[in-house]
């Protein structure tokens, strides 16, 4: 048999190489290690297998579902019995010292060859990690996410083919410096989030894609000209059912309309015109690029529908881009990275936003946004904030958009759906109502702001600084948003602003380096956003201090959110928090015995939070915690029970009970006489077994040993007689007494135990012994 599964695993090998130039290792002098199976020596586990293999064996594996992490570090081949049925799922999460993430099978070697399985991930971050390393196939298998979007990692490698694989809700992603890699008549089948995963490449040289089927997924390139003119992509790819086009240095030219996905490389005045696009990962991708047009165009339920990047004088005009879902910044509509001279003009974009970023002199003109907005973010160069021309013709939400810039001494006091003031100063914002948009309001290179009296809710970022210095947030209902306040991802500058009596509750209410700014004044009489008597720092829906003094701001957990002094809110706004009420009830209620397990069950409040911890103290020294608990004394007696409850603030409050519980026990405790026994001599103390009917006993002295103990309650006292008068009474259990005797010569006497329990129950146990005793 085992020669029969070795000619059938060469023939597997050989087949999987046909038809390209493969650096599979050869079984030839080479072991074959099995897993599972009923044979004799078949390893249970596959990285067993793994760690006794050397470079050039293989490792056959039959069907089975293996529940383990891989670690493959020889050169071997990884072969199912029948990927249909072989199956390897996640044992548990893992990583390491460098790569501290989760990993379902590492591939740490070169020349390594992976077929015939599924590998099943389960809230993995890399379902297939290919690390640094050369010459790997991945052949003919089955790649599942279950729950979560998971891939196939291929990150400083070369000479890696991936053939013949079917990934459902995984992606492939190639990073950083790997060469030489093959993805070639795979498919990806996107399940989960319709959009987004794919095959994402970047920072790679030599990339090859063949023959791939995307279904709700598609392509994601970026990377240097240089490298991108060695991608081989062709229209044998293809994004739910369409073609890609990957067109490198065409000029003047027409995307065909029936176009799955259109990837442009140093192209200059194509045109891409009436296509229709969903599910997609990415749309047009427009790299290095001057002179395009994109026009008429319908983009739906997509990650990046439109991304632009160092590409120059084009636009994007009478495009509709929808999303029927939106996971806040991850759906930008259009997104333009150092780029210039950009047209935006008489777009519809719904749930998706329009991104410019360290990019200059861009138009915006007549663009219709729901659910979405503008979003400027760059460096501190002012020609990347001020060069752009973005009228009040661009509408959010049906309200016109404000973008100023280079004013002072102004007020904002219109209704708009987004505000963006750039170089201004002095100038208020007062009493607007902005929601729905990604940004809010942004304050870039400004100073001297005061933004006050406005209802901001719902949005990505509530109000963001970009390097704004000495201005004043204050008297704002910051809701409902992502971030509530936050800086522009390069801004590392923004210092000296002033953020007092606004109220924040937000998903996050700060993010990024806002820390250098003050966010409260000093304590001043006056009513506050939240109606308290004192003016002093803002409102914090996550703050966990608490009002000691009743005067409205909070006393403990200060300063808030930063706690690196002197940084953060002093004077945080709050309401004084009511300690929980502690009540309990218990059952059975009456006559409680050592036989009843009681239940005590809380019937705890707190008007204002919620209680945190129940912490019971039953009165015998025994603790328990929970809400409800059931606990049965071991010993009679009267009992303290206390309910100890904290709040979510740390307030606590307590109730004491008091219980009697009684003693029920009618059996009598055990009892066995140990020493003296009958049928032995005992001569001074010493045991010599003898055939005596009686136990004789020599000497001045003898020990009376017992043994008994009681299975309900403890035994409470024993008593020791000699013919019938009582010679000693312990108190609890004491199970030895020595006695003298007197003066015997030979009589025959009766030593008579008697065992007392703690409910009074007797057990007693007599033996004849003849004393010898001058």
């Amino acid at each position: 048999m085992r020669k029969y599964l070795s000619l059938v695993i060469g023939v597997l090998l050989v087949i999987s190489s046909i038809g390209y130039t493969s650096d599979i290792v050869r079984s030839t002098g080479g072991r074959i290690l099995y897993v599972g199976g009923v044979g004799p020596g078949n390893y249970t586990s596959i990285q067993s297998a793994i760690d006794d293999a050397s470079d050039g064996d293989t490792i056959f594996v039959y069907p089975g579902i293996y529940r383990e992490n891989l670690v493959i570090n020889k050169s071997i081949n990884l072969i199912g019995a029948n990927k249909s049925t072989t199956i390897i799922m996640a044992d548990k999460d893992s990583g390491d010292s460098i790569h501290p993430f989760q990993v379902l099978v590492k591939v740490a070697a070169d020349k390594v060859n992976i077929s015939n399985l599924t590998i099943i991930d389960n809230f993995t971050t890399y379902t297939l990690y290919i690390d640094r390393v050369k010459k790997i196939s991945i052949l003919n298998s089955d790649f599942i996410g279950r729950r979560s979007l998971s891939s196939i990692c291929i990150t400083q490698s070369s000479r890696v083919t991936l053939k013949s694989n079917t990934l459902i809700n995984a992606s492939i992603s190639v990073w950083w410096s790997s060469e030489g890699i093959r993805i070639i008549d795979n498919t990806l089948n996107n399940k989960l989030s319709n959009g987004t995963a794919g095959i994402s490449i970047s920072f790679s040289r030599n990339v090859t894609l063949h023959n791939n089927t995307l279904l709700n997924c598609s392509i994601f390139v970026i990377d240097d000209v240089s490298h991108l003119y060695t991608y081989a992509i062709d229209t044998s790819n293809t994004v739910n059912g369409k073609p890609v086009y990957f067109w490198v240095d065409r000029s003047g030219e027409n995307i065909p309309e029936n176009a799955g996905e259109v990837i442009l490389v140093n192209c200059s005045g194509v045109t891409i015109n009436n296509l229709t696009l969903s599910n997609v990962t990415a749309g047009v991708i427009a790299l290095f690029c001057k002179d395009l047009l994109i026009a008429n165009s319908t983009f739906s339920d997509s990650l990046i529908p439109i991304f632009i990047m160092n590409t120059s004088r084009g636009k994007i005009s009478d495009c509709v881009i929808r999303n029927d879902f939106r996971i806040f910044t991850m759906l930008t509509g259009i997104e333009i990275i150092y780029s210039d001279n950009m047209t935006i003009v008489n777009n519809t974009l719904f749930n998706s936003d329009v991104w410019i970023v360290l990019s200059s002199s861009n138009i915006l003109k007549n663009n219709s946004i729901y659910r979405g907005g503008i979003t400027i973010s760059a460096s501190q160069e002012k020609l990347y904030w001020i060069s752009h021309h973005i009228d009040d013709s661009n509408k959010i939400n049906d309200m016109p958009m404000c973008y100023l810039k280079n004013a002072t001494g102004e007020t904002i006091y219109q209704n708009y759906g987004q505000i963006i003031l750039v170089n201004c100063s002095d100038i208020n914002i007062e009493n607007q109502s902005i929601c729905n948009t990604s940004t809010a309001v942004l304050l870039a290179l400004c100073t001297n702001i005061t933004v006050e009296n406005s209802r901001i809710f719902k949005n990505n970022i509530g109000i963001c600084f970009a390097f704004t210095t000495n201005s004043t947030i204050r008297n704002n209902f910051i809701v409902e948003n992502n971030k509530g306040m936050a800086t522009d991802y390069f801004d590392h500058f923004s210092q000296g602003n002033l953020i007092y009596n606004n109220y924040f509750n937000n998903t996050i209410n700060t993010w990024g380096l806002l820390r250098l700014n003050r966010w409260n004044i000093t304590k001043t009489p006056g009513k506050n956003i939240i109606g308290g008597p004192y003016l002093g720092g803002n409102y914090w829906s996550d703050y966990r201090g608490y009002d000691i003094n009743g005067d409205g701001l909070g006393d403990t957990n200060v300063p808030y959110p930063y706690t690196d002094l002197p940084y953060g809110d002093y004077l945080p706004l709050t309401t004084p928090n009511y300690a929980p009420v502690a009540n309990f009830s218990y059952y059975p209620k009456e006559n409680l015995t050592t036989k009843d397990t009681i239940s005590f069950n809380s019937a705890s409040y707190d008007i204002d939070g919620k209680i945190v911890n129940f912490t019971w103290h039953l009165g015998d020294g025994t603790v328990v915690y929970g809400e409800n608990i059931s606990y049965r004394y071991p010993n009679p007696g009267v009992y303290n029970v206390t309910l100890i409850v904290r709040d979510d603030v740390g307030a606590e409050n307590s109730t004491t009970r008091q219980i009697t519980i009684s003693l029920v026990d009618s059996n009598p405790p055990f009892l066995s006489i140990e020493r003296p026994k009958s049928g032995h001599l005992y001569i001074r103390c010493k045991e010599i077994r003898f055939p005596f009917k009686y136990a004789w006993i020599i000497g001045e002295k003898f020990d009376i040993e017992i043994t008994a103990y009681d299975n309900e309650t403890d035994i409470d006292k024993v008593e020791y007689y000699l013919d019938g008068k009582l010679i000693y009474r312990s108190v609890g259990f004491d199970n030895l007494y020595g006695y003298y005797p007197g003066r015997s010569l030979g009589k025959l006497h009766t030593i008579e135990v008697k065992v007392y329990d703690k409910a009074g129950n007797m057990a007693s146990e007599k033996i004849k012994v003849r004393i010898f005793s001058l």
